[in-house]
């Protein structure tokens, strides 16, 4: 990939551009990449308030089986009114309350 339509700055510093800047395809896997990261699983599985241990097993599996990181929300019954961000270290399940704004 050439950017000719960047001014001469010499053949080197073409050279240096021309290896820095991702090309087309490592632009689309970068933006993939991003929405991977970026997006979070959602359940409106219907939850105690709030969810218990064997609940999020049952909406998202088991810590081990998500894995260290995994982020996801819980909005309880899908009734826009109890909404969990719920997260694993691959060990526990761990929660916060989110407050609906008004």
């Amino acid at each position: 990939m050439q950017h000719s339509s960047l001014p001469d700055s010499g053949t080197f510093a073409h050279h240096v551009i021309d290896r820095l800047l991702p090309t087309t395809v490592e632009k689309a896997d970068l933006k993939d990449l991003a929405n991977g990261v970026l997006e979070l699983q959602v359940s409106s599985a219907d939850t105690a308030n709030p969810p218990t241990d064997a609940e999020l097993d049952a909406a998202f599996g088991t810590p081990a089986n998500t894995g260290t990181g995994f982020l996801a929300l819980l909005d309880d019954a899908g009734g826009d009114a109890n909404v969990y961000l719920v997260a694993t270290n691959g060990t526990s399940w761990w929660y916060a309350t989110l407050t609906k704004a008004v």
